[in-house]
């Protein structure tokens, strides 16, 4: 699913002549330059699915309101690149 994704996103950065002129569209094969932006959008993908964490505000009701009795919104999520260089496990010994 992820290389059908890529593909598509090929297609449409070709679509807007981001590789050079419109003759590149009709091509089946790839230049390096729209296989190095394959494999950066491949990559983009599988480390969003794998090491993504929701962002959250944390509400308390009140000023004298329990810690304990708050509520956490969504607020978006971030995505850390960095850790997927790391080796890491898939099957985590913590949660949150």
């Amino acid at each position: 699913m992820c290389a059908f994704v890529a593909y598509f996103f090929l297609h449409c950065l070709r679509k807007v002549e981001y590789f050079g002129t419109a003759e590149n569209q009709t091509k089946k094969e790839l230049n390096e330059d729209e296989i190095v932006m394959v494999e950066i959008l491949m990559q983009l993908m599988n480390v969003s699915s794998t090491n993504t964490s929701e962002t959250g505000i944390f509400n308390v009701d009140g000023v004298s309101g329990s810690l304990m009795e708050g509520d956490i919104k969504a607020v978006g999520g971030s995505i850390q690149p960095a850790i997927a260089l790391l080796n890491h496990s898939c099957d985590p010994n913590t949660i949150r």
